[in-house]
């Protein structure tokens, strides 16, 4: 995710959305900090109690090479996630095409309410960070040029296209 300073508008690079084991959890996101660079800051939501805390040093270990940091979840997912949904309803949010999208917008449809929450809740957790200006002007993710970047503004179950201005209206609250 990134900021552009000129216009304020929000960019949703890319997400990595999968269900795995233990194991293969850990490789897709040492494979991920490996693809996006050191100098992108990796931040994950930790659960609360004490599991919470043994899977945030687990990953702080394993991702030592990277500025890697823990965030504690405060408050009910609507009420974390509302700034970011604020933006993407005010057609501030664009995205880079790509195979993601799809799920992405499934999820968004179904918030709060869906059996998933993960991607909105990270994409919140991104946009908070990032617009609280803790870091300065970081991305999360990778670099991306102009060229494949459209407005975020999907109807229910529809996949975002070039052009289209559409409201999102799952998003009132």
């Amino acid at each position: 995710m990134s900021l552009s300073k000129e216009s304020g508008r929000v960019i949703l690079e890319d997400i990595v959305r999968f269900q795995k084991g233990p194991s293969k959890t850990e490789l897709m996101v040492q494979t991920c900090a490996d693809g996006d660079g050191h100098g992108v800051p990796i931040r994950m939501e930790q659960e609360p109690g004490s599991s919470g805390k043994i899977v945030i040093e687990h990953y702080m270990r394993l991702l030592s090479a990277y500025k890697f940091q823990g965030e504690k979840a405060t408050g009910p997912p609507e009420v974390r996630a509302s700034p970011f949904l604020a933006k993407v309803e005010a057609g501030q949010v664009d995205i880079v095409k790509g195979q993601w999208n799809e799920a992405f917008t499934e999820e968004l449809d179904g918030f709060p309410d869906a059996d998933h929450d993960d991607q909105i809740i990270s994409g919140a957790l991104a946009y908070n960070k990032l617009v609280k200006g803790l870091y300065g002007g970081f991305t999360w993710g990778r670099s991306v040029g102009p060229s494949n970047v459209v407005p975020f503004k999907p109807a229910a179950s529809q996949t975002p296209q070039v052009g289209e201005k559409q409201r999102h209206n799952r998003l009132i609250w």
